[in-house]
């Protein structure tokens, strides 16, 4: 694998100590800190012996697995001890909270990350020691309440600032500990506390991993802000934080972009470099997400080799005839390999994509509903994403009264069976056809899901009756309102195509910006740093190399309030 050295990407390769990188789309961020890897390997060994390494950790497991397939191309293998590539959250559990948690919480002997809503709400929501909270057990759930880094609790949801409430948030979480189970953010506020505490395990740490390299950093936490603070203050000397604050979406799990730009702007304190030639998309493409940028930022260039660049499209559509928008940019990209619709809410995305209503609940089981889940994303060739829906369910078939710790340990214990997982292929090609009512759906997917997993007892759906009794007629298709379309591109959701390259993208906005919509009316230049729906905006645009397609609804701007807001420099086109 060739990797062309340009001056940016000289003086980041060069840098050591406190480093601040900020990467705009495209710029090959990941490949040059795999390149970058393979000199701080040796230099690492050379300096602090064998059995010391480099900690490279990123926000997500997609993350860190593009890190090790980057540097397993130019060297041929994986990295290997004393290095690590882990998740931030793993990273923190296996080497601080799991190890030394009983220094603070001694009762704590052993302790399990647990990091699913419905999980700790129906185990906590069941607990007797809560239901003196009921008022506020049913309006702010279990699995909503956090710490806070000066230890206060709080629910992600909101609160009424009474001692009643803050009662509730703290009884929760005794009872959490109690049980012995830590959510991800749980066990980083423990980490932060064993730090403070115990600066010697920071020490220690800091031996093991004298080099410290955090990817996608723009969406780190408060609380993993202060814990990598801690190390440094301890005495960690090498530390890399490497992101684009413009691409942080995971506000909804606490990620503080504005802490990797204050970092980023301190001059004084970090060594802070850019990489801002895009190597991906044309300049065209560039230029129009470049306005969701602060002016005071240096300008993101071209330097990808794309002969006749074109203009940006936007297609105009009625209100409601998004299928018909995503049909006429499909006309549009005739020729082009890899193209994709992006739209802000999984909502909209399942109308497009003909997937359906999920606000129908006419089985008591969980079991037929990710069912259909994993057949739905099996129709669509995501043949990964069918088969981890599966494997959920795949203890309560085994076993209907399984309780749901003993059901996660042995879905942990199926991703490793390959066996098992080609079993779960194979049910997933003979699933009951959707054009059969619900009455006999039901029946006929009990018996299927008997047979092919060998089991003794029969299958269970427990269909509704009552006012569900008139419904067992209608087919599974009209009853969840799936439809058949022709489409020949996928539909994802933004924050599902982030890190990700396309050929041309078309992006469809909403008529308003009302809710978690996205419009017309968030593209602008801000003049502070952006808000999370300018971050989206700019992430969808920075996706393709080519072709960037914008849906418009007609009802809303005139074509010259669009070139307005967009540019002049635009084509439209009507569906």
């Amino acid at each position: 694998m060739e990797f062309e050295i340009n001056p940016e990407r000289e003086e980041y390769l060069k840098a050591r100590g406190k480093v601040i990188l900020n990467a705009c789309p495209g710029s090959g961020k990941t490949t040059t800190i795999a390149y970058k890897l393979i000199q701080l390997i040796e230099e690492c060994k050379r300096e602090f012996g064998e059995y010391a390494g480099i900690i490279c950790l990123s926000f997500t497991n997609v993350a860190k697995d593009e890190i090790n397939e980057k540097y397993k191309a130019f060297t041929g293998k994986l990295l290997g001890f004393p290095n690590d590539v882990s998740t931030i959250d793993s990273f923190v559990y296996s080497f601080i909270t799991k190890p030394f948690i009983h220094l603070i919480k001694p009762a704590l002997n052993k302790v399990q990350i647990i990091d699913e809503s419905n999980i700790i709400d129906e185990i906590l929501g069941n607990s007797y020691q809560l239901k003196k909270h009921r008022k506020y057990l049913y309006s702010y759930k279990p699995s909503s309440i956090e710490y806070k880094i000066d230890g206060t609790t709080y629910s992600t949801i909101g609160g009424d600032d009474t001692q009643a409430y803050f009662n509730y948030c703290n009884a929760v979480k005794t009872q959490q500990l109690a049980l012995g189970f830590l959510k991800s953010s749980d066990s980083e506020y423990f980490a932060l506390q064993i730090l403070k505490n115990h600066p010697r395990i920071g020490e220690w740490l800091i031996k093991r991993f004298p080099f410290m390299m955090i990817d996608e950093a723009q969406d780190t936490s408060d609380i993993q802000h202060a814990i990598f603070d801690k190390l440094i203050e301890i005495g960690l000397k090498n530390i890399e934080f490497v992101g684009d604050p413009y691409q942080s979406l995971y506000e909804f799990r606490d990620a503080r972009p504005d802490l990797f730009y204050a970092k980023y702007k301190d001059t004084k304190n970090w060594n802070c470099l850019e990489l801002m030639s895009c190597r991906r998309s044309s300049q065209n493409i560039i230029n129009a997400y470049q306005k969701l940028r602060l002016n005071t930022e240096k300008k993101v260039s071209s330097t990808a080799n794309i002969e006749n660049e074109k203009k940006i499209h936007v297609l105009r559509y009625n209100d409601g005839e998004e299928i018909k928008c995503v049909e006429k940019y499909i006309e549009l990209t005739e020729g082009y390999d890899n193209c994709q619709v992006v739209v802000r809410g999984k909502t909209l995305q399942k109308l497009i994509s003909g997937e359906g209503n999920n606000n129908v609940y006419p089985w008591k089981s969980s079991i037929p509903y990710y069912l259909i889940r994993a057949i739905n994303c099996y129709s669509k060739n995501e043949i990964k994403n069918a088969v981890n829906i599966l494997r959920v369910i795949v203890p309560e078939i085994e076993n209907s009264n399984i309780n749901r710790l003993d059901s996660k340990e042995r879905v942990i214990e199926l991703k490793g069976d390959s066996q098992y997982n080609a079993l779960i292929m194979e049910v997933l090609k003979g699933v009951p056809s959707f054009k059969n009512t619900l009455e006999d759906w039901t029946s006929l997917s009990e018996a299927y899901l008997k047979k092919m997993f060998f089991l003794d007892d029969d299958v269970d759906f427990v269909i509704k009756k009552g006012v569900w009794t008139k419904q067992h007629k209608v087919t599974i298709s009209d009853l969840f309102d799936f439809k058949e379309n022709n489409l020949t591109v996928p539909v994802s959701t933004i924050h599902q195509v982030k890190g990700q390259t396309f050929d041309s993208i078309l992006m469809i906005l909403s008529k308003t910006s009302q809710g978690h919509s996205i419009s017309l009316s968030d593209y602008s230049t801000p003049i502070e740093f952006p808000n999370e729906k300018k971050r989206m905006i700019y992430v969808a645009m920075s996706r393709p190399i080519e072709l960037m397609v914008i849906g418009v609804p007609s009802s809303k701007y005139t074509n010259d309030e669009v070139k307005e807001i967009i540019g002049e420099d635009i084509d439209f086109i009507t569906c």
